[in-house]
């Protein structure tokens, strides 16, 4: 890897950290969704000749991939809708950027599953978004009251609704990815007291 490609790593995987708005005024992260991937369609483009190169391991490759493409999205606090839409458009980007790093053409026509399987990938951003998920949920429960993630989670906001079918929420995510698991709300967060056997819990999420 050339000093001038390694530079643009570490800037790049920099700055696309600063903190930025991850949920809109309506209350869904579609729009942050959005802005993610064109960031991290733009710096898959800018490592190209990472991609390209016949000096790095298909295995070094896939290590970038997770650290700066993947690691461009805040994925624990995105509040995916009930659709399949968003998280259809989430895998169809990882796909196109895995294709990419394994240097084949999308109307080669190779299944999804041979990709994975030929780059080691278990688990795909979907996945990566519940675990983070749950990971967070797990951290918040644990901390003290006072704390504002905390007070945000367990807090209530007084007033009157609009009218129409409520929006879904980031606590109704964390409900269903429990429900993956078998466990209730209430079951989840005793569980997460324990931080070994909320582990374990997390990565029977990332296989159902």
């Amino acid at each position: 890897m050339s000093y001038r490609s390694f530079t643009a790593i570490l800037v790049w995987s920099v700055f696309v950290h600063l903190p930025k708005w991850v949920i809109s005024s309506d209350g869904t992260s579609e729009h942050d969704v959005q802005r993610r991937i064109g960031l991290a369609c733009d710096g898959m483009k800018r490592l190209a000749t990472i991609w390209k190169s016949k000096d790095l391991s298909t295995e070094t490759k896939v290590l970038v991939y997770n650290y700066v493409v993947i690691g461009i999205f805040y994925l624990q606090l995105w509040n995916l809708d009930a659709d399949r839409e968003t998280k259809n458009i989430l895998r169809a980007f990882e796909m196109s950027c895995l294709q990419k790093i394994l240097g084949v053409l999308r109307i080669s026509h190779i299944r999804s599953t041979d990709i994975k399987n030929q780059l080691n990938i278990q688990h795909d951003i979907v996945d990566r978004i519940r675990s983070r998920r749950l990971r967070y949920f797990g951290h918040v429960v644990r901390m003290q009251p006072s704390r504002w993630p905390h007070q945000a989670l367990y807090g209530r906001v007084h007033g009157n609704r609009h009218r129409g079918r409520p929006r879904k929420r980031w606590t109704d995510n964390i409900s269903d990815d429990c429900q993956m698991m078998g466990l209730s709300l209430t079951q989840a967060t005793h569980k997460t007291e324990d931080r070994r056997q909320w582990r374990k819990y997390k990565r029977l999420s990332e296989r159902a």
